[in-house]
């Protein structure tokens, strides 16, 4: 990670799964991010405009869960997060589950 913050791993969620729109649960269930941490980060860039709740469809949990979904701005930062990852070389990456 370039900086380390709970944002930034909040954003990176977005990245490494290819979504735009990504159930609450990944965040805890597979990244291993606390809870603090995604409900802080989640309020913060829901305040800046960059992402909204929303319900979608969980075929983990086989059941429509709480959803963040990238904004248009949303989308635009995440591109910039892509590009200053590429810029000091380093891969966008979490540890993941298992």
């Amino acid at each position: 990670m370039l900086f380390g913050t709970g944002l930034e791993k909040f954003l990176l969620v977005f990245i490494v799964e290819g979504k735009d729109t990504v159930p609450q649960h990944v965040f805890y269930d597979i990244y291993k991010l606390g809870r603090g941490t995604v409900t802080n980060s989640a309020r913060y860039l829901e305040q800046l405009g960059v992402i909204e709740r929303s319900r979608c469809w969980s075929d983990y949990k086989n059941d429509m869960v709480l959803c963040y979904k990238l904004t248009d701005k949303g989308k635009k930062l995440l591109e910039c997060l892509k590009r200053m990852y590429e810029i000091v070389g380093l891969r966008p990456a979490l540890p993941v589950n298992g």
